[in-house]
């Protein structure tokens, strides 16, 4: 389960999110609603451990995630900026995420990727913006985190490859206690 209680974060002096409490049932779908710098992003990186909160806490399984390997196993984060993978294939994206996720499935990771026709072995600076969300998106899956944290998760994809990637989640869904924010 994911308790946000009354969390306080700020840049400078804008106020990005301000008391904020929030709870997520494991095993749930919870989808964040807002306008432009409403918060989403900056509490997504929260959960995540990227930021940490100024004030309030934040925990994952009762624990904080904030300097915390273990916790930050169970937990993936799909941002809505994927440049900084510019230079890396699938294939080493890959390779990197089955070293920090015990949980990865180097089976699964081959399947679907051959299902929906993605090279391994081209750069990520080569691809469309929606065949960047696939990847990503499949490498989320293929991590077996208990949580999947996703930015504007289907941002760049065409509604048919929307609806496959919705039904991966649901499959994912239902096959073990996943749950995607």
């Amino acid at each position: 389960m994911i308790n946000v209680d009354k969390v306080t974060k700020k840049f400078d002096d804008f106020t990005a999110l301000d008391e904020m409490t929030l709870n997520v049932k494991s095993g749930s779908a919870y989808g964040l609603l807002g306008s432009n710098g409403a918060g989403k992003s900056t509490l997504l990186r929260i959960l995540a451990g990227i930021y940490k909160q100024d004030k309030g806490s934040v925990t994952i399984d009762g624990n904080t995630i904030y300097d915390n390997v273990e916790v930050k196993q169970k937990v993936f984060y799909v941002s809505d900026d994927v440049e900084q993978y510019a230079n890396m294939t699938p294939e080493d994206m890959r390779k990197m995420y089955e070293i920090f996720y015990p949980t990865f499935s180097n089976e699964k990771f081959a399947r679907l990727m051959k299902a929906i026709d993605l090279p391994l072995n081209k750069r990520m600076s080569t691809f469309s913006k929606g065949m960047k969300r696939q990847a990503f998106l499949i490498l989320a899956l293929c991590a077996g985190t208990k949580y999947l944290l996703c930015d504007e998760v289907f941002d760049g994809l065409d509604p048919i490859v929307t609806e496959v990637m919705k039904n991966l989640f649901r499959q994912e869904m239902k096959e073990r206690k996943f749950t995607v924010v």
